[in-house]
């Protein structure tokens, strides 16, 4: 009986590991899906995806997967578009989102039974766009003083600008990047682009209806093809 118990701790301990370490490639694989469904499959010019490979060869994700899951998104980037969705659940809570997809019929399709099951609808995103403004974070890896200088030369207002050691971070809105992209060549520099929408008012819900909307938002990302959802929630 002892020789029995000491192997089922030992594959017990096996299976465990194993859990373990396929949830870890799981959540490898998809942040290398979603740096390149966020920009694409340069690491020069991507920096997400360029991290994102970094940690999967370190924790001994295999090559032969990661060739996969490169490849699938170069095959797939001719028929792939951007497309962003809207919906509204009660409470006046809108969520604006973007997709990378292949099939809009079935995206919306998607989406909209999700929305269903939390109480919500799939609306027009006309109806949800005018709540949220468009923002970029552009963080600068090289010359860092450099492009500090031409900034702070360009008096933008509303701007907010971080500078540590190895990272200059600064978030603008859409216009103010316009302008920012016409005076710098950004070129010269290491950066990387990220954008993202800004609820220009936000509303207070209860506990319920926060629960409800962050179960929704989880069931979305789950979603291949969907790299953000915002919300005009106020966290």
């Amino acid at each position: 009986m002892s020789g029995h118990n000491k192997w089922s701790k030992v594959k017990n301990k096996k299976n465990n590991i194993d859990i373990k370490k396929n949830k870890l490639f799981t959540k490898l694989s998809k942040d290398i899906s979603n740096s390149i469904k966020n920009g694409n499959a340069n690491i020069e010019s991507n920096c997400k995806f360029k991290k994102a490979l970094i940690n999967a060869l370190a924790n001994n994700l295999s090559k032969e997967v990661i060739y996969r899951i490169v490849n699938s998104y170069k095959d797939s980037n001719d028929s792939m578009s951007m497309v962003s969705y809207a919906g509204y659940i009660k409470n006046g809570v809108a969520l604006y989102i973007n997709c990378n997809s292949i099939n809009k019929n079935k995206t919306a399709s998607d989406l909209r039974y999700i929305f269903s099951k939390h109480g919500g609808s799939l609306v027009n995103i006309k109806d949800v766009s005018y709540l949220f403004e468009k923002f970029c974070k552009v963080k600068f890896y090289s010359e860092l003083n450099i492009a500090l200088d031409l900034i702070n030369k360009l008096n933008i207002d509303n701007i907010i600008i971080n500078l540590n050691e190895n990272i200059l971070t600064i978030v603008v809105n859409i216009n103010d990047f316009k302008l920012l992209k016409n005076q710098i060549d950004f070129t010269k520099f290491k950066y990387e682009i990220i954008y993202f929408m800004k609820a220009i008012n936000k509303i207070k819900v209860c506990n319920d209806v926060f629960n409800n909307v962050n179960i929704l938002i989880s069931d979305l990302k789950n979603l291949d093809y969907v790299f953000d959802v915002f919300t005009n929630i106020d966290v």
